[in-house]
């Protein structure tokens, strides 16, 4: 067969059932290392994001972090530890997210200075949460940060249930 220039020879692949198994062998290692790589991205990156922080919450400054991060991580996490930022301007590209960071940081939790400093924090609060579902970590903004809601002491800064929202 030829496909413009370049002649690829497929007679193997017809003729020989060992070469099948390692053509197939070779595929199913590059798409298990393709898995594997985007997995641990997630798990070293992704995991700071929400994780250990309270679910439902209405105001994104409670309940994502911001992580400083070097240039070579905020590269290949496409400046998404800037998750704050990324939630409470979603439309903004990914490029312009430090820049956002500047202008907003006066109104956010301050941020995580390292990926360690955040991995400190969840993984005690993952295990914690293992034993009781109902804790979270509580993130506290800047003196003077503006309100996005002045939560009700009985839910403790999350969503009120449909039902009981309805009845108040």
């Amino acid at each position: 067969m030829r496909i413009g220039q370049i002649a690829i020879d497929v007679s193997p692949l017809r003729e020989s059932r060992d070469f099948r198994r390692l053509f197939a062998g070779q595929f199913i290692s590059m798409a298990g290392n393709a898995v594997a790589t985007t997995a641990a991205n997630w798990q070293v990156y992704g995991l700071t994001q929400h994780a250990g922080l309270g679910e439902n919450v209405l105001d994104h400054r409670l309940n994502t972090r911001t992580v400083k991060m070097c240039f070579v991580h905020r590269f290949l996490y496409w400046n998404m530890n800037y998750h704050v930022e990324h939630h409470m301007f979603p439309m903004v590209p990914y490029h312009r997210l430090p820049q956002l960071h500047e202008e907003i940081k006066h109104d956010c939790a301050p941020p995580y200075p390292s990926l360690w400093a955040a991995w400190r924090e969840l993984v005690p609060a993952i295990l914690h949460q293992l034993r009781d579902q109902e804790y979270f970590v509580r993130r506290d903004l800047l003196p003077g940060a503006a309100p996005f809601n002045q939560p009700a002491p009985a839910n403790d800064g999350r969503a009120l249930p449909l039902a009981t929202a309805t009845a108040a």
